[in-house]
């Protein structure tokens, strides 16, 4: 990465940042303090907690970005101080990295006004972004932080209310890129040109991490502006650009950037193979020279808008690197809620991993072999779940390991995992880490190099209603039926994917059913299979009727589609009606169908 930081966050813990004295190193105020007192001192506390980011050891990461959390917290309280300056400035910073449709946007707007706003959501959303729940950091945090630090640090402004030019927004939503240059004219013959061929200070960016299109060139006119993100059109030295008489010594110049440009990114090949076909036509002369120049710069600012106008399309508000160069881990996940005896809830999670999910690429196995790790043929799956509260902080960690081989069939069997809540809304944070396990007789299991890493998160899961008035129903709990097998033998199914010959189940319960003049329960079930992308053509229904001696039925049905013909996604949705008390209720779940197997 040449000068840029590597953009890595470790796993710290609060109990190592305290032996090494760092509390006295954050500032003035121990963790927790109220929001009027750090108010007092807000410009050390930012300072502080920056300098940890710049110079301070990453053992320090974990406390500092807590303290970040309480100088959150006094925002409100600085926006009639001198503080606000600085308080606005973190503002700023989540503006850059929250995406345009998140929720917690409104109060973002509100606070950057000075006219108020719940800072609570802002701190909520923070911890939404924790990448890895098990870890006792919030590692995403803890990015966002080194990044502003270095950004304020090598791309600083004082004349920017963010405190730094446009790279340093790109830095601190994206990090560092995977390629920078510059464009500086190289060729000995342009240097002979009468005219100076000095073009103005530039840096282009390439971010492949992100997305194969996403690059940035950013120029300054002089040594006392700023650098802002421009065009190729912005390197070219404008005296040339509507000479006539000069046309002869634009071209070599137009040659020169575009060929650096297009050897950085293929976008601009395209440019550069004409500037480079039409100056190896023989005898051009400047008046056709000049027209050419006019249509090619005319084409660029088509390109160029086009670009930019699609680039928050290709180019997300934020990009993490705290998974380091763990590839993704891509598991089936299904939950399910149910209404337990006392009234709460309880929440069941079912997961799987195929074979496909966990093979490593080619390309890993080889970067880890270069780094020293040994490949094997089994795997070590570590699963975690953090519940958090109602502010998203993590209250409590589960995790769990098993073990997999690379001659798995074609999936782990399905795993489950529960609790039990009081909560009205539950979140919950999942993780699962892939790793090499090194198994040998006679000794401990020993974990290798981190090969995958996945996570979801399931925000605000509602609790089942637990009024015995109303007719409730629980989700819908996929299944899948062995051949020969009876219903009540039938397996977990968290998979997506679904053929005409697959023996899929549907188990569910209701809740709160009225008694009937013979003391029994009478209810019917409904389940109807339709095209997602085509609701309401040809849909598949069928209807049973079913008697029970409790107002609580658990019920297992078999799914047909032997006759549904329609591929692509399809909603099965399971309708339960009281036909005692003509209540009803219903779930659904998406499956993507395929028709021919």
């Amino acid at each position: 990465m040449g000068a840029y930081q590597q953009d890595r966050i470790g796993f710290t813990n609060r109990s190592a940042i305290r032996r090494l004295g760092l509390v006295a190193l954050l500032g003035a105020l121990p963790l927790g303090a109220p929001a009027q007192e750090a108010a007092l001192d807000y410009r050390s506390l930012h300072k502080n907690i920056l300098g940890v980011y710049t110079s301070g050891p990453v053992g320090a990461y974990t406390y500092a970005a807590e303290q970040y959390l309480t100088l959150l917290r006094a925002i409100p309280e600085a926006a009639d101080t001198e503080a606000w300056p600085l308080a606005r400035q973190h503002l700023l910073f989540m503006d850059m990295v929250m995406e345009e449709t998140d929720p917690a946007r409104a109060e973002l707007a509100h606070l950057l006004t000075g006219g108020g706003g719940d800072i609570e959501t802002l701190i909520s959303w923070w911890h939404r972004q924790d990448p890895l729940p098990h870890s006792s950091g919030n590692e995403r945090l803890q990015e966002h932080l080194a990044r502003i630090a270095y950004a304020l640090e090598h791309f600083a402004r004082d004349d920017d209310e963010r405190g730094f030019d446009d790279r340093g927004e790109i830095y601190v939503r994206l990090g560092p890129p995977a390629r920078s240059k510059v464009i500086k004219i190289l060729s000995a013959g342009v240097w002979l040109n009468p005219y100076s061929a000095r073009l103005p200070d530039n840096d282009f960016w390439v971010y492949r991490q992100v997305d194969k299109e996403a690059h940035y060139l950013f120029v300054r006119a002089s040594r006392r502006r700023p650098y802002r993100i421009a065009t190729a059109e912005d390197l070219i030295p404008r005296e040339l650009v509507g000479s006539r008489r000069r046309v002869a010594l634009l071209l070599p110049i137009l040659d020169e950037i575009f060929a650096q440009l297009a050897l950085a990114h293929p976008y601009y090949g395209t440019t550069y193979d004409a500037i480079n076909s039409y100056l190896n036509v023989p005898g051009y002369t400047s008046a056709n020279a000049y027209q050419f120049v006019r249509r090619l710069i005319t084409k660029m600012r088509l390109d160029e808008d086009f670009y930019d106008r699609n680039r928050k399309h290709i180019i997300p508000a934020a990009f993490s690197n705290t998974l380091g160069g763990a590839a993704p881990l891509v598991p089936a996940l299904r939950w399910a809620r149910f209404l337990e005896p006392d009234g709460r809830t309880r929440i069941e999670l079912y997961w799987s991993l195929s074979s496909d999910a966990l093979a490593p690429s080619r390309r890993l196995v080889r970067r880890l072999e270069r780094e020293g790790h040994a490949p094997t043929a089994q795997y070590l799956i570590s699963f975690s779940v953090a519940r958090r509260d109602s502010a998203f902080r993590a209250d409590s960690i589960d995790t769990r390991h098993f073990m997999a081989a690379t001659s798995l069939h074609r999936r782990l069997h399905a795993q489950s995992w529960a609790t039990v809540t009081s909560r009205p809304l539950t979140h919950l944070a999942l993780q699962w880490e892939q790793r090499w396990a090194h198994v040998q007789e006679g000794a401990p299991l020993t974990a290798g190099a981190t090969l995958k890493i996945g996570t979801r998160t399931l925000d605000s899961l509602r609790a089942l209603s637990a009024d015995p008035a109303r007719l409730g129903m629980s989700d819908i709990k996929p299944m899948m039926v062995p051949a020969g097998a009876a219903l009540h033998q039938a397996t977990l199914y968290p998979g997506t994917a679904l053929q005409r010959q697959d023996p899929i189940a549907l188990y569910f319960e209701v809740y709160h059913l009225m008694y009937g003049a013979d003391d029994r329960t009478h209810f019917a079930v409904e389940y109807q299979v339709e095209s997602a992308a085509q609701p309401g053509r040809n849909p598949l229904s069928v209807r049973s009727s079913y008697n029970a001696d409790s107002r609580t039925a658990r019920e297992t049905i078999r799914l047909d589609l032997s006759t549904w013909d329609i591929s692509g996604p399809v909603d099965i949705t399971v309708r339960v009606t009281d036909e005692v008390s003509g209540q009803s209720a219903a779930r659904s779940l998406q499956f993507d169908f395929e028709a021919e197997s």
